[in-house]
Order: structure tokens, then sequence, then C-alpha cells
């Protein structure tokens, strides 16, 4: 690894070298905000999504290191090693090592910080790694290839832009995507990474890899039976994992059998999937305060608000978060998304269905929502609101609409909903 390192540059090279690879990692991981907090196995993701530019700098680093030496003089030595192979892929290993230094610290950063922020950690995911580092050494190894075979300084840059057309034609489903990690939207809720998926990924990444720094000379590594042995197994292996990679869905993650819950609070008592437990406690504060509307006029809450999970179908008799995605990830969330919760005493399948639910109960547990804020303070109706006179109306008034609306959300009884008379 240090004579590798010599075809880097010196020290101070290699040292700003890792040092702007961290930086470039820090791009795409920043370019939308810091939502990942809220999600340690989101951080996770957006950690090895740092390879977006991390690898295609590498690969570049990679094709300078090889045109080094390939214009060296060396390369015949190289021919006459015991193992001419070991000297011809040390720079390709050292470029591999500083990238996969640059993602590691970006990831370590990412998930630090998430959990700091009070996500709950799962260390068991962290093989997902393994996969990004495999795509990562397929990465380099295109600058090997270009770097070895071409042996143009000027090669450097289109090493890059290579590697980076390669991520950006797999995520929009062009190729398998052999050469993209992490990037995933959603809050990871109730899911985990896909095994599958991930080691098919990288198999056909080693794949790639091998083939392609065989490529960029023959005549050193496909000297001897071992190397041919390994390469070819690595090929064909990677080849099989690149056509079952190619063919099917094969999604990055999966739902859980039994997704753990956090719950809190007391009329109502509010839960959230573990891996989403940061905006707990405000929303717990938001819709305690706009229930006491409802318990003021005797109705019976449900057991629990639960939110959503993928693969899991609702409990009865609980009701249901309406928190958008942003808002699991946040530290806090909306007066109006703890009303649209409240307004949710029951999942009703038609809620669900390929067939939209009746109009009547958008209308129905909107209006719902509006007077839970109003009831709390935090809702002025405008002079143009069509509900303006009923929700400033009074108790007595609206006490029949109330009860009844709710009785129906929570028996699902959607076809019965109506809004009440002028509105």
């Amino acid at each position: 690894m240090t004579r590798g390192l010599t075809w880097l540059g010196d020290r101070r090279t290699v040292v700003l070298t890792l040092l702007g690879l961290v930086a470039v990692g820090l791009v795409p991981v920043l370019s939308d905000g810091t939502d990942w907090l809220g999600s340690w196995k989101l951080a996770l993701d957006r950690g090895t999504f740092s390879l977006t530019l991390i690898g295609p700098v590498a690969a570049g680093v990679a094709c300078t290191a090889y045109v080094r030496l390939a214009t060296s003089g060396v390369e015949p030595l190289v021919q006459t090693a015991r193992r001419p192979w070991w000297p011809w892929l040390r720079p390709a290993l050292a470029t591999w090592g500083l990238g996969a230094a640059a993602m590691l610290t970006t990831t370590l950063g990412t998930t630090v910080a998430a959990q700091a922020a009070g996500s709950v950690p799962y260390p068991r995911t962290l093989w997902v790694l393994l996969p990004a580092l495999c795509v990562l050494a397929a990465q380099v190894a295109v600058g090997a290839l270009l770097g070895g075979a071409g042996r143009r300084r000027w090669l450097a840059p289109v090493a890059a832009a290579a590697t980076f057309g390669l991520g950006v034609l797999g995520a929009v489903g062009v190729v398998p995507e052999v050469f993209r990690a992490g990037g995933l939207t959603g809050s990871y809720a109730g899911e985990t990474f896909d095994v599958t998926t991930h080691a098919l990924q990288a198999g056909a990444a080693l794949g790639v890899a091998a083939a392609l720094l065989t490529l960029s000379n023959r005549a050193a590594v496909w000297r001897s039976w071992t190397t041919r042995a390994v390469v070819l197994g690595l090929v064909l292996g990677g080849g099989a994992c690149y056509v079952a990679f190619g063919h099917g869905t094969h999604e990055s993650t999966r739902p859980l059998a039994e997704p753990a819950l956090v719950c809190r609070g007391h009329a109502p008592r509010v839960c959230l999937a573990r891996e989403t437990t940061r905006p707990l406690d405000d929303l717990v504060r938001r819709m305690q305060r706009q229930a006491v509307a409802l318990t003021d006029l005797d109705i019976a809450l449900p057991v629990r608000f639960v939110q959503p999970r993928p693969g899991t179908d609702p409990a009865p008799g609980d009701g249901g978060l309406q928190l958008y995605v942003e808002e699991e990830l946040a530290g806090e969330v909306s007066d109006e998304t703890a009303a649209r919760s409240l307004a949710t005493p029951a999942e009703c399948p038609a809620y669900r269905g390929d067939a939209p639910p009746p109009e009547a109960s958008f209308d129905a547990r909107r209006l719902l929502a509006r007077w839970l804020l109003v009831r709390a303070g935090l809702l002025e109706p405008g002079a143009d609101d069509q509900d303006r006179a009923w929700l400033a109306s009074g108790t007595d008034e609206q006490r029949p609409w109330v009860v009844a609306t709710y009785d129906r959300l929570r028996t699902c009884r959607l076809g019965e909903l109506r809004l009440p008379a002028g509105v």
C-alpha cells in the first residue's frame, strides 16, 4: 500500500487528496439538507451516497496514478516481478483505500450526528457499507483502465465524467445500479436494507472491477494461473449477478416483519416507528392540546394513534397518524398535522384501496381538523371561509355533527359522512 501511494504523489498530496475526497463527498450528503438527522438508517444511506462524487474523483485520481506508472519506464520491471499483478494493482488499491477512508469518515459523521439529534442507532445495518465499498472498487477500476491503457493525463477528467455518468445511468434505470450507492428517499420507518439486492450489486461491482483491472494490463494481471482463476471467478460470478440484478424488481429496502414502535402520552397515546422517534414528544404535546375539544364532548379516542409502516396492516382500534415524510424526520411537526391525525380515528381500508374513498370523507376530516384547531385557539377562520359561520357557532350547535362524524370515521362508515348545513 505504501509503495502504491508513491504513484499518487508525496505525503502532502495524499493528505490533500483525502481531504478533497471528504469535501466532495459532503456535497451529495448535504445537497438536500439534513433531514437524515431524523433516521439513523437514512443517515447511513446518505453516508454511502457520498460515493456519488467520491467515486468519480477517485477514478480521476486512479487514472492519473496509472498514467504516471505506465509512462515512468518501470513497467518492464513490473513484468519481470515474481508476482507482476501486485505492483501493477497497488495504485488502484491505494486509491480505493483513500476513497474508502473518505466514505467511512463521511458515514461516521452522518450517523453520529443523527444519533446526537435523537435518532435510534441500528449498528446491525452497517453491513451495507460492504456493498458500497465494492461499488467504489468498480469506480476506481474505470480510472485504472483509462490511465493504464490510454496513458494520457487528459483522460483523468474523462474517467471522472464516465464514472459519474455510469452512476446517473443506473439511477434512471438505463443500466443496473452497479455504480450507484445510497440516495434513497423515505424515512426507513419499519424498513431495513435488503440483503439480496445489495449482495447482487456487490457481486456485479466486483466482477466489473476485476474485468477492468485485468484489461488495464493483461500481461501483468493475466500472467499466473492463480490470478486467472481469481479473475475468471470474479468476472463470471459478477456477470451472473449483473444479469440477475438487471432483471426483475430489486428494491434496496424491504419491510420489517415486526417493526418496533415507541409510544408515549395518554389520551391520546401516540406511537411512531422506532426509526423515526425524533418528533414524538412534540407530536404528543400538540395532539394532547387539541384532543381536549373531543374529550370535552365525551368522545372516546382510539386506543392509540400509530404511524403507518410499509407492509404492516393497521391494528383494529388504532387511529392513523398523518405525517409527511419530512415531518417524520424533523424534530417538530405542525399543528395542522396533529389535527389531521386526530381527525383520522381509524385507518379505513378505503384510504388504501385502489378506488378513492367518498369525497365527503375528505371534506368531513378537513372540517373536523379545522374545528380542532379553532377550539385550541390555533386557527382564526378568514372572512371568506365558507365554514366560518359554523366554526364560530356555539358548542351546542356543533356537538351533534362532531359526535356523529367522529363515530362514523372511527367505524369507517364513510358513505354516511355529511357536512353540516350551510357549509
